[in-house]
Parts: structure tokens; C-alpha cells; sequence
């Protein structure tokens, strides 16, 4: 029996943001990294690290995992970090459903930049229980943390939930573009997307998202790494 997938829908979200001291706040740039000066003066804080969850778009991309069909989509956003470097503590990515189902565990897996595509994975925690879903707006809490140097990674968040009877999760898309274009694939060949069997933009290439925007929204959250981890760095 062939199952119809829904390559994007149009959404209507309230975004939740997550409230920080006012000393987290003056360190956030929508859409960009905190600048090094600002993570210097708070190395080994807990901090607000990035947030590109202004400019909402108009529909959300699949990024999910479907165990009754055995394979999934996965989408994937860039992100800076300065020379501080970070631990990134927790994950938000702001979404919504297709259907009555809630999203039974999460997967998190950061990839080092290549040539503007996510390339190699540095860091990857599978099955993690959200500590908020508010309508498909996730918060993640990562344990062990993500330890990052300086350098451009790509983010990419994934629902693990069964197609039937529980529908689907969209990543929803961001107006602005801050860096590259949000990435996409058709791994499982799930969507029949032959344009993207592995990573392409989403909305140029792919045709996701309905091909209107080009970012996705998220956050992240941690520490700016002490002095003495600062030694390493990823090309």
C-alpha cells in the first residue's frame, strides 16, 4: 500500500521563547552568533548562545524519523561559533504537527561544515525525551553536552514518530536567511525527492517547505568553553 506523505504544510505559530537573565539577553543577535567580545565577558556562564527564531515563515519542513516505515527525512541549519567556543547544553526548535501524535523521542546531531553542506558529524544523541513540547515547539536538553571550538556547523533536529496513526513534525521555516540555506534529504527515498537523496537546499532544490524560505528557527543554549579548551579547532 503506498502512503501519501505531506511534503510541507502552511502554519500559524506562537513562538515560545525561553527567557533569560538580562545578561543572557544583551548577549543575543537574532539571527547571528554572540560576538567574541560578549562571550568573553561571560566565559563558563550559562548562556543564551544563539537564537534564529525571528522572521517565522509561512510552512514547516519534515524532519522525522518513522519507525513503521523504517527510514525518515532530515533537515539541517547552520550556525557560527565564535572563537570562545561553546558547550551547547540544549536545543530548541520550533515546529508543529499534522495530526493528534506528539513526537515520542528526539535525535540531535550537529555536523562540521563542508563547503556549505553539513559534512562530517561531530556530535549525535539519538532518543531523547523533549523536556518541553508546547504544539511541536521542542525544547532538548543534551546530556553529554556538545562540546564545540570555533568554526560552522549545521544543526539538525529529528522526530521520531510512526506516520500512522500519529501524522507528522515540521521544522518550521524562517523568513530571513542568516548564513547559508537551510539543507535537506531524502535519505530513505520516503517523499521520492530524487533531486535530494542526500543533503541539498531545501527550498531552491529540494522543493520543501513549498520553496519560499530559506532558513529554519531554532536556539541554542550553554556555556562559552573556559580559556584552557579553547586550543582546538574545527576547519
Amino acid at each position: 500500500m503506498k502512503v501519501k506523505f505531506t511534503m510541507f504544510v502552511v502554519v500559524g505559530l506562537m513562538v515560545v521563547g525561553m527567557v533569560g537573565a538580562a545578561d543572557q539577553q544583551a548577549l543575543l543577535q537574532k539571527g547571528m552568533v554572540s560576538t567574541g567580545t560578549s562571550a568573553t565577558d561571560v566565559r563558563g556562564v550559562e548562556a543564551l548562545l544563539y537564537d534564529q527564531t525571528d522572521n517565522v515563515g509561512t510552512n514547516g519542513v519534515p524532519s522525522q524519523f518513522f519507525p513503521d516505515f523504517g527510514g525518515g527525512a532530515y533537515a539541517a541549519d547552520d550556525f557560527v561559533v565564535p572563537a570562545a567556543g561553546w558547550d551547547v547544553e540544549q536545543v530548541m526548535a520550533l515546529g508543529s504537527y499534522s495530526g493528534a501524535g506528539v513526537g515520542a523521542s528526539w535525535d540531535v546531531v550537529i555536523y562540521a561544515d563542508s563547503g556549505g553542506m553539513p559534512g562530517t558529524e561531530v556530535f549525535s544523541q539519538a532518543g531523547i525525551a523533549a523536556t518541553s513540547d508546547v504544539a511541536g515547539d521542542v525544547t532538548i536538553d543534551l546530556a553529554p553536552v556538545a562540546i564545540l571550538p570555533a568554526g560552522t556547523y549545521w544543526l539538525s533536529v529529528v522526530c521520531n514518530m510512526n506516520f500512522n496513526p500519529d501524522g507528522q513534525w515540521f521544522w518550521t521555516t524562517r523568513a530571513v536567511q542568516a548564513g547559508g540555506p537551510y539543507h535537506w534529504e531524502d535519505r530513505d527515498g520516503l517523499f521520492g525527492v530524487t533531486a535530494c537523496p542526500t543533503w541539498g537546499p531545501g527550498a531552491t532544490v529540494c522543493g520543501v517547505g513549498g520553496g519560499l524560505d530559506p532558513d529554519l528557527l531554532f536556539m541554542l543554549n550553554g556555556t562559552v568553553l573556559p580559556v584552557e579548551l579553547q586550543s582546538f579547532s574545527v576547519e
